[in-house]
């Protein structure tokens, strides 16, 4: 799953509604007919103020009251409202099940084996990534040995899930930690599926090497050169991808050894930068303008750094992207770029002195100051 803003997180919380409760409510009555449906669906009452997470926790914890004991026994219900729905109208899938792999990773660390066999068969009908770490936490060895055999299942979303699931830094997963810290076990999952045939899944590997990237940036630029040197040229196209889209955080922070794998390792000039305003009204904007010239045939990646000021006083990079380009030898071109300063809820602008600067295949070249005014 993507990583989303806050506000975006609020509008998903509108997928977890009423009718997901009464689906889930007719599904398991369909296989168990004592289920206290009634006294499950009185969790309705309590979602409206709720965000996203805290309904998916509710609706388990109604779950947890209203199945039987064992959990085991709890755990082959659930899978059979999902095998078995009692129609096309009723099926279970997507996000109404994210309150199933909950109770599996609150409920179910006792029985390890069976819950991992239950996520497994849960996550092509709803990712199972978030609810598989903390079996990655307190079971690493088995756990990681089970998500290695799911990389020869048939299915891709299992594949993926192997991948997805035991990233270091998930969006809106649990962190794994220790796997931040030593990234050996996950890299032995993505090296089974750096050639795999779904670009779902090889998307997984390279945002799994980019979240590694983030604390092992050397162990990540010597992997992919290792790849390119020995991909087959059957498979050359999949592992170009996968390094692109692995090295972008490298590639944000002007990283030479990423820039330089990539292609972009020319000598360029860059002359005339201006800017549209020297001073900038929050809510407006204004832009920038420069030209660059290639010394040589090149490949050029051209971005550009904001310095926001903060309310103390110090200001804070944010890279944008602008362009890459080819570029022949002795070629000039020019870049106009707007750069607005509307007000969204992700970001406060201060009033004071910002700086925007140029960067050129990680090179920094030029910045020029202007005034963000009320």
């Amino acid at each position: 799953m993507p990583k989303k803003s806050e506000n975006e997180s609020s509008a998903f919380k509108n997928w977890i509604n009423d009718d997901v409760v009464n689906r889930i409510a007719i599904n398991i009555s369909a296989h168990k007919k004592d289920f206290p449906k009634k006294d499950f669906q009185k969790v309705t009452k309590t979602l409206a103020p709720l965000e996203l997470k805290a309904r998916i926790q509710v609706i388990r914890e109604a779950l947890k009251q209203t199945l039987p004991i064992p959990y085991p026994l709890a755990l082959s219900i659930l899978l059979q409202a999902t095998q078995n729905p009692t129609s096309e109208k009723t099926a279970l899938k997507g996000f109404a099940l994210w309150p199933f792999t909950d109770f599996i990773q609150t409920y179910g660390l006792q029985d390890r084996d069976l819950s991992l066999k239950a996520l497994e068969q849960l996550t092509p009908i709803f990712t199972a990534e978030f609810a598989v770490r903390p079996f990655i936490i307190y079971f690493p060895e088995q756990t990681y040995r089970f998500l290695l055999q799911a990389t020869n299942s048939k299915n891709e979303h299992i594949r993926r899930w192997a991948s997805e699931g035991s990233r270091p830094r998930l969006p809106w997963g649990e962190q794994l930690k220790f796997a931040a810290a030593n990234p050996a076990k996950g890299i032995q999952i993505l090296e089974r599926l750096k050639y795999d045939e779904s670009f779902y899944v090889r998307k997984s590997v390279a945002n799994h090497l980019n979240d590694i990237s983030k604390d092992h940036p050397a162990t990540v630029l010597k992997l992919v050169n290792i790849w390119i040197k020995t991909a087959p040229d059957e498979h050359k196209f999949k592992i170009n991808w996968i390094v692109r889209h692995s090295l972008r955080t490298l590639l944000k922070q002007g990283n030479l050894e990423a820039l330089k794998i990539l292609g972009f390792k020319g000598q360029i000039q860059l002359k005339n930068l201006r800017l549209s305003k020297s001073k900038v009204k929050i809510g407006e904007s204004f832009e920038l303008e420069f030209e660059i010239k290639a010394t040589k045939k090149t490949k050029v990646m051209v971005d550009y750094i904001l310095h926001h000021q903060k309310s103390n006083g110090k200001t804070t990079p944010k890279v944008f992207k602008l362009a890459v380009k080819e570029l022949q030898s002795g070629e000039t071109i020019k870049i106009r770029k707007k750069h607005s300063f509307k007000f969204v809820t992700t970001r406060i602008y201060y009033p004071g002195t910002h700086q925007v600067e140029i960067m050129v295949n990680g090179q920094k070249l030029q910045k020029k100051k202007f005034q963000l005014i009320p």
